[in-house]
C-alpha cells in the first residue's frame, strides 16, 4: 500500500510525462519527419540555424532593442515553451514552429544583449588634439607608416574614454607593452566609405575601438598605471607574442622571416607587400589568417606524434587507448597556439572546432559531423554574434560544413564498394593527393562566392594555386613550425625555421609564378544587397538538402547570379566631404582632386569591378574648368561647382549639382529646379552613390539615416 500510495503521490504532482507518457522533448523528436528533406541535419542543427537567423535579423533592423522589449520578447518565449511542453497538441500543430521562432528570438536577444555590454565610446567625428595615456597593445603596418594600438586609461577632457585608440606615429623608442603618453589628432571611426559597403564603424565598436587619428608630438614613458589581474596577463602575454616574432624573424631565413613570423604568432606587419599581393592573385591569401587549417594542421600533427610515440611502448598501447592521450595533449597545444597566436576571432572559431573534435575522441564520438560544426558555430555566436557578419565567418564554417558533406558522401560510397583501407602504399599516397586535390576543390567552390562577394575579387587560378602549394605547406611548413615551437626551449629553432623558410619559398615560388599568368585576378562588381542571405540559404540546401532540394538550391543559386550580373552599377560618386568621381560614357573614370578620398574612392572603383585604380584626373577637359564641371552622363546633366553663387547658371543647364563648398540657402534651393546635394546634406546621408534610372538621378547613401544602434 506505501508503494500504491507512494505511486499516487508522483501521479498527483507536476510530472514532465503527461498522461500518454509522453515527455516534453517528444513534441521535438518528429521533426525528423517534418524536415525529412535534409539527409545529415539533425534537430540540433535546425535550432542553431534559427539562431542565426535571429542574429541576422538583429543586425539588418533599423532600431535597437530597449531593454523593456528584449525583457518582453524573453518572457513571452518562456510562456510559449511552457505551453507547448504542457500541451501535446500544441506540439503537434504550431509546437514546431514555435520552437523555431523562439531559437531566432534567442538569438536576436542574444546579439542586442551582447551589443549593450559592449558599450563602447566614439570620439567626436571632428578631428581634434588629445592627450592620451595607456599602454602600447599591437603595433601594424599602414600605408602611411607605422600604426600603434593603444590600451586606453585616460584622454584628457574626456570622462569616459573609449578601451582602445589607434593612432599613426614613428613608434621610436617604444616597444609593444610599454606605458605611454602621446598627443594627437584623433576623431570618431568613419562611417561606411560607399553605400552597402564594409562598415568600419560597427567593426570597431565591437573591438573597442573608439578613434583614429596621428601622433603631433613623440611618444613619452609614464609610470605604470594600476592594472587589473586580467589586463596584466594581456598585458605579459603581448609582450611574449612580440619578442617570440623578433626571435623568430632573426634566427629564420630573411626572405620568408616575416610570413614565418606571422604564420606562427599571427603579427603580419613584417609580411612584404609583394609577397602579399603574390598570395591574394594566386588564391593562397588563405594562410596567412590563422584559421582552422592552421589550427587543425598544427595540433593535428602533434595529435599524430603523440600517439605513435605512445602506441610505440607496449605496456601503454596494450592497455589504454592512446588516441584520447593524444586529443587530451592537442587540446593543450591548441590552447597555447590559440594564445601565441593572438587569440583573433578567426582563431578562436578553428579553436572551437578542433577542441570539439579531439573531445569527441576522447568521448568515442564522431569528430566530424554537421552537429559538431553547429556546435562551434553556436559557441562562437554565442561568444561574439557579430561574426556572423565577418567574411571569416561565412567562410570557415562554409568550407568545413562542405567538406563534412562530401566525405560523409565519399565515406558512404566508399563503404558500400568496400574500399575502405585497401591497397599498398602507392595506391595510399593517390588516395591522399586525390584527398587533397577534393579537400582544395570543396574548400575553394565553398568559401570562392563569399569572398568574391565580400572583396569583388576573384583569383582566376586559385584552385592550380592551392593544388600546387598546400601540398608544401600541408606537410612542411606547419609540421616544421610545430618543431620549432617544440625545440625553442632548448634555443634549436633556426633548423626548423631554415626548413619552414625552404618550404614557404616554394610556396611563393608558386604564388608569384601564377601571379605572372594574364588575367590571375579578376574584378567583379559588387553584388545586390541582401544577396549574401539569399545565396547562404541555397548554400545550405546545396550542402544538407536531399537531391529534390539540392537541384532547387542549385537553380536559386543560378538565379541569383543572373540577378547579380544585371544589376546596376553606380556611376557618380560623392564622398562625405564633396569629392566627386564619376564614370563617363565611354567608361572612363575622373575626378577633380586625385589625391583626397582615395579610399572612398577604391571602394567605389571595386563595387563597379575595377581591378586598377587608374582615374584620369578631370583638370584638362573641356566641360571642366577651375570653377567646377557640366557633365552629361546617360542623357542626364550633372554640374560639380564649389561655391553657392555659381547655382543659378547651373540650374539652368543641370537636372542635378553638387555644391562641394559651402550650404546652398532655402532661397536658392527654391529657386531652382534640380536636386542638389550639398555639405549640409552629406553631413546627414554621408558618401552617396548616384544612379540613372528611367525616371532620372537615384541617390543612394552610405549611412542610416533614420536609426539608433549604437555604432551609427
Amino acid at each position: 500500500m506505501a508503494f500504491l500510495s507512494h505511486n499516487r503521490r508522483q501521479n498527483d504532482s507536476p510530472n514532465p510525462l503527461n498522461s500518454e507518457g509522453l515527455s516534453p522533448i517528444d513534441g521535438v523528436r518528429d521533426i525528423g519527419r517534418h524536415f525529412g528533406f535534409i539527409r545529415y541535419i539533425t534537430r540540433f542543427d535546425i535550432y542553431v540555424l534559427c539562431f542565426m537567423v535571429g542574429i541576422g535579423l538583429y543586425f539588418i533592423a533599423p532600431f535597437e532593442a530597449n531593454p523593456n522589449l528584449r525583457l518582453g520578447l524573453l518572457g513571452g518565449a518562456g510562456l510559449a515553451i511552457y505551453i507547448i511542453y504542457r500541451r501535446r497538441a500544441a506540439r503537434q500543430t504550431i509546437g514546431l514552429g514555435v520552437l523555431f521562432i523562439i531559437a531566432c528570438l534567442v538569438g536576436f536577444l542574444s546579439g542586442a544583449s551582447h551589443t549593450a555590454s559592449v558599450n563602447t565610446q566614439f570620439l567626436p567625428e571632428y578631428d581634434r588634439a588629445y592627450t592620451v595615456t595607456g599602454w602600447i597593445e599591437g603595433q601594424s603596418q599602414g600605408r602611411t607608416g607605422p600604426r600603434f594600438m593603444i590600451r586606453v586609461h585616460g584622454v584628457e577632457g574626456i570622462d569616459n574614454p573609449p578601451k582602445r585608440l589607434r593612432v599613426r606615429s614613428k613608434g621610436e623608442g617604444v616597444t609593444i607593452g610599454d606605458f605611454i603618453s602621446i598627443r594627437a589628432v584623433m576623431s570618431g571611426p568613419p562611417h561606411p566609405a560607399t553605400p552597402g559597403g564594409y562598415n568600419s564603424r560597427r567593426a570597431a565598436y565591437f573591438k573597442g575601438l573608439g578613434g583614429y587619428g596621428y601622433a603631433i608630438a613623440p611618444f613619452e614613458a609614464t609610470p605604470p598605471a594600476g592594472l587589473s589581474f586580467a589586463e596584466s596577463c594581456q598585458r605579459q602575454l603581448t609582450r611574449f607574442r612580440y619578442a617570440l616574432a623578433q626571435r623568430i624573424k632573426y634566427n629564420a631565413p630573411e626572405a620568408t622571416a616575416g610570413l614565418q613570423a606571422a604564420l606562427m604568432t599571427g603579427l603580419r606587419q613584417d609580411i612584404a607587400p609583394e609577397q602579399v599581393s603574390a598570395l591574394r592573385a594566386s588564391g593562397l591569401a588563405h594562410i596567412l589568417a590563422i584559421s582552422g587549417l592552421h589550427m587543425a594542421l598544427l595540433a593535428g600533427s602533434f595529435y599524430s606524434l603523440i600517439s605513435l610515440l605512445l602506441a610505440s611502448i607496449p605496456v601503454i598501447a596494450r592497455g589504454r587507448d592512446v588516441r584520447k592521450f593524444a586529443a587530451f595533449a592537442a587540446i593543450i597545444v591548441a590552447t597555447l597556439y590559440l594564445l601565441v597566436s593572438g587569440a583573433s576571432v578567426a582563431t578562436q572559431r578553428a579553436y572551437i572546432m578542433a577542441v570539439i573534435m579531439f573531445l569527441a575522441v576522447i568521448l568515442d564520438r564522431q569528430a566530424l559531423s554537421t552537429r559538431s560544426v553547429s556546435f562551434a558555430a553556436l559557441i562562437t555566436l554565442l561568444l561574439r554574434p557579430e561574426s556572423l557578419l565577418s567574411v571569416g565567418f561565412q567562410m570557415s564554417f562554409a568550407a568545413v560544413l562542405a567538406l563534412v558533406v562530401v566525405y560523409r558522401y565519399w565515406a558512404d560510397w566508399q563503404a558500400e564498394r568496400g574500399w575502405i583501407f585497401k591497397g599498398g602504399i602507392f595506391t595510399r599516397l593517390r588516395n591522399g593527393f586525390v584527398s587533397l586535390s577534393v579537400t582544395s576543390l570543396v574548400a575553394g567552390l565553398a568559401t570562392g562566392l563569399f569572398a568574391i562577394m565580400h572583396f569583388q575579387r576573384w583569383a582566376k587560378y586559385g584552385l592550380m594555386g592551392n593544388l600546387a602549394a598546400m601540398p608544401v605547406f600541408t606537410f612542411l611548413v606547419m609540421p616544421m613550425a610545430l618543431v620549432t615551437f617544440l625545440a625553442l626551449p632548448f634555443g634549436l629553432e633556426r633548423y626548423p625555421l631554415w626548413l619552414m623558410g625552404l618550404g614557404l619559398e616554394q610556396v611563393l615560388w608558386v604564388a608569384t609564378h601564377i601571379e605572372g599568368l594574364s588575367g590571375a585576378m579578376l574584378s567583379i562588381k559588387k553584388p545586390p544587397s541582401l544577396f549574401i542571405p539569399a545565396y547562404a540559404i541555397c548554400f545550405l540546401l546545396i550542402c544538407l538538402g536531399r537531391i529534390g532540394f539540392k537541384v532547387v538550391g542549385g537553380v536559386a543559386a543560378i538565379i541569383l547570379a543572373f540577378i547579380w550580373a544585371g544589376s546596376p552599377t553606380p556611376i557618380v560618386r560623392v564622398s562625405d566631404q564633396g569629392r566627386v568621381t564619376w564614370q563617363s560614357d565611354e567608361g572612363e573614370y575622373f575626378t577633380l582632386n586625385k589625391r583626397a578620398d582615395r579610399f572612398g574612392r577604391e571602394q567605389f572603383l571595386r563595387g563597379n569591378g575595377e581591378l586598377a585604380g587608374d582615374v584620369l584626373s578631370a583638370q584638362k577637359l573641356d566641360h571642366c574648368d577651375s570653377q567646377g564641371c557640366v557633365l552629361s552622363l546617360r542623357g542626364q546633366t550633372l554640374a560639380i561647382i564649389e561655391t553657392p553663387d555659381l547655382l543659378p547658371e547651373a540650374c539652368e543647364t543641370a537636372n542635378l549639382i553638387i555644391l562641394q563648398k559651402r550650404a546652398a540657402g532655402p532661397r536658392a534651393k527654391f529657386l531652382c529646379n534640380a536636386k542638389i546635394i550639398d555639405p549640409r546634406a552629406l553631413s546627414t546621408t554621408g558618401a552617396v552613390d548616384l544612379y540613372v534610372t528611367e525616371a532620372g538621378w537615384e541617390q543612394r547613401a552610405a549611412r542610416r539615416i533614420e536609426g539608433n544602434r549604437p555604432w551609427d
